[in-house]
């Protein structure tokens, strides 16, 4: 079962055999695997499932049916409409996946119970309850779940929305301590790092902490540069025009509105780009 699973997720993600083993192993011993010639180390086995982002139960668990690739692909759906933030539809679209499938793996139902948690909060406004849903299962997130950051960036920032500031700023700590391990050019791990430092970058504006704001949003904005990414990109331009209402002219805001506009209109991200419309319309 290791070989086989091992085989069809590293193809499912479209890795190579040497892409797979970079800095964790030989190329030969994921063949060797694959074959099953060979029963790598709980080390080694622990490093391949985060690179192919499954728990290590994956591997050896008989309940876990052959329908991986239709829960990734319910995972890449439910991951766009995070992105877009357009939670009225990731309610529907985990409202379907209930209706039709079977949780499968006890990552499985703390991922959905994390899906759940973000419904609560953002659609039916129980802010409190969908905190209280998220630490109930905290203890049983596990480092080498594919969601292990998610979940806690997740949680996070609804703490800090939440003004359970200590809370937050623990928690922070921990993920940008976490994150700062993480291999960047795998795109997962780029967007979660952005993630983590734009929702840090919000915290700090909030709390009027402008200089190290504005610092904190540059540094972010020249990291998705140097990567080439757009990722949150409009969000951080959005941030630098809030931030700067105190200080900067009537046309630095309005062109860094403006920038994040066509970012929005670019990336198809209708929701965000009809909010910002509206907002510009009454300012």
């Amino acid at each position: 079962m290791l070989g086989y699973r091992m085989k069809n997720r590293r193809k499912e993600l479209g890795l190579t055999q040497s892409e797979l083993a970079a800095d964790i192993c030989e190329q030969s011993q994921i063949s060797k695997i694959e074959n099953n010639d060979y029963a790598p180390s709980s080390d080694i086995l622990y490093k391949l499932s985060k690179r192919l982002n499954v728990s290590m139960e994956y591997f050896f668990d008989n309940n876990i049916e052959d329908s991986q690739t239709n829960l990734t692909q319910f995972k890449e759906l439910a991951d766009n409409l995070l992105k877009k933030r357009d939670f009225n539809a990731l309610k529907y679209l985990l409202e379907v996946k209930i209706e039709n499938d079977v949780v499968i793996t006890s990552q499985d139902a703390i991922y959905i119970e994390w899906l759940k948690a973000i419904i609560t909060y953002n659609v039916k406004g129980q802010k409190n309850e969908a905190i209280k849903r998220l630490e109930k299962v905290a203890k049983d997130v596990k480092e080498e779940h594919s969601f292990y950051l998610e979940f806690w960036n997740v949680l996070s920032s609804f703490y800090f929305e939440n003004g359970e500031i200590e809370k937050y700023k623990r928690s922070f700590l921990n993920n940008i301590k976490q994150a700062e391990k993480l291999d960047l050019t795998f795109i997962d791990n780029f967007q979660l790092l952005i993630k983590i430092r734009y929702n840090y970058a919000r915290f700090l504006v909030k709390n009027k902490e402008t200089p190290i704001a504005i610092r904190e949003i540059l540094e972010v904005i020249d990291i998705c540069k140097k990567y080439h990414s757009s990722y949150l990109l409009a969000d951080l331009f959005c941030l630098l025009a809030d931030i700067g209402e105190s200080f900067l002219t009537e046309t630095e805001i309005e062109d860094y509105y403006n920038k994040a506009l066509i970012l929005y209109k670019v990336y198809d991200n209708d929701l965000m780009y009809l909010s910002l419309k509206e907002y510009l319309s009454k300012s």
